[in-house]
């Protein structure tokens, strides 16, 4: 049995624009709207979060606190954290990207 990585959002509201490209598009613009689609779509295709990390090689950080920010445009970044207890850490107290199966979209903001 395989298991994808699942996506859940901070609210319900936050769901609704992402999961409705018309939607998206009106609030974050065209190129915008399309990579975040995209990228939820990519995750949802693959095994673990270090696959999408490397799909979306310079696109993604990793930060200090194992958050990830997804630069969609010269103007919007989202940021997402791991959900879920299920995933491992290194020797070093980082997240091991390989066990985790659980992301969650926490906003979509303009880069300052």
């Amino acid at each position: 049995m395989r298991f994808l990585i699942t996506v859940s959002f901070h609210d319900q509201l936050l769901h609704d624009i992402c999961t409705d490209l018309d939607r998206a598009e009106r609030q974050y613009g065209r190129v915008e709207a399309q990579a975040l689609v995209t990228f939820i779509s990519d995750a949802h295709a693959l095994d673990h979060a270090e696959q999408l990390i490397d799909l979306h090689a310079g696109e993604i950080i990793v930060l200090d606190d194992d958050s990830l920010r997804v630069d969609l445009s010269a103007d919007y970044r989202a940021a997402l954290v791991v959900v879920g207890t299920r995933f491992r850490r290194a020797d070093d107290g980082r997240i091991r990207w390989d066990s985790v199966m659980r992301l969650k979209l926490v906003e979509v903001s303009r880069v300052p």
